[in-house]
């Protein structure tokens, strides 16, 4: 008997990994990408993604209606607050921030922010999904190459029934890719949760 052998079945493991991504976060990977949990040491390269100006308005229009925190970090102590922001969000089950490596590139280029919307709510039961991107893989090849990682992993990983996410006009490279993987621009509207009556449009849906 080999030491394969011994191993539960794929889908044993799968059950199991995926059962509570606050508890034991996953890693998704494939050829070119690396998504892990992000941690402090991520600062350095997270830094040059947030301040990337090409990046700004994709950054803005595509990611900020979510979060208050992320945007703004000139220094290295300011990223380490907004990652340390983040890691106390995952130990309270908030969301889960992975930072994304280039394999290839041996570089960080950004972070995804992925939770699972409450039933009942808009798009109940499926992934939001936030996706902010060095403006050097804002380009429809690269969205796709990930967006195909997190659809395969991702889903299973917080049991839930499909991804949403926005993208407006500004990110009409992103909006290639989404529809390359089967999403579907929704005529529903998200109101702010805090009260300040604005309301966001241009979200992306998959179900499966």
């Amino acid at each position: 008997m080999t030491h394969r052998d011994t191993l539960p079945l794929e889908t044993d493991l799968a059950e199991d990994y995926f059962a509570d991504p606050y508890e034991h976060c996953p890693r998704f990977e494939n050829e070119r990408f690396l998504l892990r949990l992000a941690e402090s040491g991520d600062a350095e390269g997270l830094l040059s993604v947030y301040t990337d100006p090409a990046a700004q308005d994709t950054l803005t229009e595509c990611s900020a209606w979510n979060c208050d925190f992320g945007y703004g970090a000139k220094t290295l102590a300011e990223m380490r607050e907004h990652i340390g922001k983040w890691i106390e969000s995952y130990k309270n089950r908030y969301f889960v921030r992975m930072t994304i490596f280039d394999k290839q590139s041996e570089t960080v280029v950004g972070t995804i922010e992925a939770y699972r919307r409450e039933e009942g709510s808009f798009c109940g039961g499926k992934i939001c999904l936030r996706l902010d991107l060095h403006s050097d893989y804002e380009n429809e090849k690269a969205i796709d190459n990930l967006l195909s990682l997190i659809i395969k992993n991702g889903i299973a990983s917080f049991g839930a029934d499909g991804i949403v996410t926005r993208a407006t006009p500004v990110a009409a490279e992103r909006i290639k890719a989404l529809l390359k993987n089967g999403f579907v621009l929704s005529d529903e509207q998200l109101q702010d949760g805090h009260g300040w009556g604005i309301t966001y449009g241009e979200f992306w849906v998959k179900t499966v």
